[in-house]
């Protein structure tokens, strides 16, 4: 399939993906001017590498975020727009919650495929992730991922990796911070 037939094909289903970021990833998918090497391509970055993919099309448009597509064992990056792409175009899992790699803590460390490094993340740890994605979500930034800035990350990350180590009372400080940063966020400061 030539280039524009692809893209046109993924603009049908997907008609506000961005048309630069589908030319990078048939560009990328199809340079060895081979089917049986496109397949294997495909196959790579869709079947276990994905995590790397993402981060390549972080590094080539040098915005959006790369996401976890929770609670399915895929990575993908979410342009500013809220669009995820993958290695196959615009990614179509059956989900709404991109969860921003840097809220994963050691869950991220399963995506890697670092010889003896993994995290084995349970079910019920994937669930509790995506329950408090869901608090977070709704009630700090609407779910744009990219309206979720790293300052903001940093502290919400650094406050759950206490609350994990320590149960003594964290949470409700925890909840009480953000319930002070989103009354803040509604008076405009």
């Amino acid at each position: 399939m030539t280039e524009k037939d692809w893209i046109k094909k993924v603009k049908s289903v997907h008609p506000k993906a961005d048309e630069q970021v589908l030319q990078f990833i048939y560009d990328f998918r199809t340079m060895q001017k081979s089917e049986a090497a496109e397949d294997a391509i495909y196959t790579q970055f869709e079947s276990g590498y994905c995590y790397y993919f993402a981060h390549m099309l972080k590094l080539a448009f040098k915005r959006g975020e790369v996401c976890w597509a929770a609670p399915y064992g895929h990575m993908v990056w979410v342009d500013d727009d809220g669009i995820p792409y993958d290695i196959s175009g615009v990614d179509d899992s059956d989900t709404n919650d991109y969860i921003p790699e840097f809220m994963m803590e050691s869950t991220v460390k399963d995506f890697r495929h670092v010889p003896g490094v993994v995290n084995n993340t349970t079910d019920q740890k994937i669930a509790q992730m995506v329950l408090d994605w869901h608090d977070i979500k709704s009630e700090m930034f609407g779910g744009d991922v990219t309206k979720f800035s790293l300052k903001e990350a940093n502290k919400f990350v650094k406050s759950f990796t206490i609350y994990e180590e320590d149960f003594g009372g964290i949470c409700q400080k925890k909840e009480k911070i953000f319930e002070k940063k989103i009354q803040n966020q509604n008076q405009g400061g």
